[in-house]
């Protein structure tokens, strides 16, 4: 506005000073009558007073010009901070996702945290601190400086609520956020006051995406140190935990179901190609009788082969048990059992619904294809029966013969494949149920309760790992 009244008294003091100077020319040079004078100084004067408005003008667009430089200076300026800021936050999270690769313990998290958030802002009083649900005290994992009370007590209101991860809640006594909360187990970053630079927008989504980073790999850790507690407790119980017995169980499932595959793609095809050259060749009418009566004994004998691989991938893979469910798989496997057994078997599941996830189905029929095989070898019953009953929340298998019974500790010689009394406990176990075992005279009584609960699955069914 100053600017713009100095272009106009600089405008009208031009066109006095020209109008006068035309008034002059035309008086004592131009000897004209008066009123020619007169109206030639006042024409000229008009043509003056335009003239200074030019000027006018002119002066005030160039002044209007030089400030629009003079902002586009600083807003390139502001754009190149902008952009330094940007890239700094940028190589900060890309430093500080690279090197939680490498980072195996809570503590080395924690120390890694604390540094990047000291150098992004620039401060030195950042504490982490954890609570627990139903304690009013807190523990101070790391940090530097004291944590005020006030902060304290401001963080105990907040226990307990559904806070945002990574959400700034910032007071007079200082600021603090929610970093995550495990197992009853809540941790906090505190701050001191907050300055100018961390309430910028960008350092506010940095410092967000920063601890989101944190609570996956905190998560992570923590479930890490959970597992490596678990391995140390039993190890020196020397009791192998449920959830190894599960991956080992499933890999040996994973095995079956690869074997079987092999044998049924490979083995099997190849004896069914070599039995077919060979009826053709013994129907071709070509050789002797006797040599037509060998090659129908050989033939004989691939069928018998044929037959046994079948049966053999049978076993390592139970046919349609997903598909057809867990009874129709027993009724099949009972079927087949009852044409070479010598004893008869009684089955009973009209009390049971199949609530059964794949990892339980499988262990139940492997249980009961192992019962199975030991009444055939080893019991000398008549009868065996077999109850399958239960619902939503648990299993009941019950197994009974009128045989001579079986020693209950019975190990397993060959692994999961002829596992015993021994190796059914341990699958049992694997699936935190119980099992009872009562053998003697009179036979073998055994009851096997499974609770139906999710159970964490350690291979899927397309044979990739995934945690535990």
């Amino acid at each position: 506005m100053r600017m713009k009244r100095t272009g106009r008294l600089a405008g009208a003091g031009f066109t006095t000073v020209v109008g006068i100077m035309f008034f002059l020319y035309y008086y004592f040079v131009i000897e004209e009558a008066w009123e020619m004078q007169a109206a030639g100084a006042v024409v000229c004067t008009v043509i003056a007073y335009f003239l200074g408005g030019f000027y006018d003008r002119a002066r005030y667009y160039a002044a209007e010009l030089n400030l629009i430089n003079e902002e586009l200076h600083i807003s390139r300026e502001q754009l190149r901070r902008i952009d330094e800021r940007y890239s700094a936050l940028q190589a900060s999270l890309d430093n500080f996702s690279h090197d939680l690769f490498g980072i195996m313990k809570i503590a080395e998290l924690e120390a890694r945290l604390l540094a990047e958030v000291k150098l992004i802002f620039q401060i030195d009083c950042v504490s982490l601190i954890e609570t627990q649900a139903g304690h009013p005290s807190c523990s101070v994992k790391t940090g530097t400086g004291k944590v005020p009370r006030a902060v304290l007590n401001k963080i105990r209101q907040h226990q307990g609520q559904q806070l945002s991860i990574g959400e700034v809640f910032e007071y007079e006594e200082g600021s603090f956020l929610k970093i995550g909360e495990f197992k009853g187990r809540t941790f906090w970053l505190i701050f001191g006051e907050l300055t100018d630079s961390m309430r910028l927008p960008v350092k506010r989504i940095w410092l967000k995406t920063l601890i989101r980073y944190v609570n996956v790999v905190y998560e992570n850790l923590i479930v890490i140190e959970d597992l490596s507690a678990e391995l140390k407790r039993t190890m020196e119980e020397q009791e192998t935990p449920p959830w190894l017995l599960r991956l080992f169980f499933s890999l040996s499932e994973h095995e079956r179901k690869r074997l079987s595959q092999d044998l049924h793609d490979a083995a099997l095809q190849e004896q069914i190609i070599w039995y077919r050259k060979l009826e053709q060749l013994r129907t071709s009418g070509l050789g002797p009788d006797e040599l037509k009566e060998g090659l129908a004994q050989i033939g004989d004998g691939l069928l018998d082969v044929m037959y046994q691989i079948r049966l053999t991938c049978n076993e390592l893979r139970p046919p349609f048990l997903k598909e057809w469910g867990l009874v129709q798989a027993l009724e099949a496997l009972f079927d087949h059992i009852q044409l070479h057994a010598d004893f008869t078997i009684y089955f009973e599941a009209e009390h049971f619904r199949d609530y059964l996830n794949d990892e339980q189905r499988i262990a139940v029929y492997r249980i009961t294809q192992e019962l199975m095989s030991n009444a055939m070898k080893h019991s000398k019953a008549d009868e065996v029966h077999v109850i399958l009953t239960g619902g939503k929340q648990n299993l009941l298998l019950s197994y009974r013969d009128n045989g001579v019974g079986t020693k209950t500790r019975e190990q397993a010689d060959n692994g999961f494949g002829s596992m015993g009394i021994y190796g059914m406990q341990q699958r049992v176990r694997s699936l935190q149920g119980e099992i009872q075992c009562v053998s003697d005279k009179s036979g073998l009584k055994m009851q096997v309760s499974i609770p139906l609960k999710p159970v964490l699955h350690v291979i899927p069914p397309h044979g990739t790992f995934v945690s535990v």
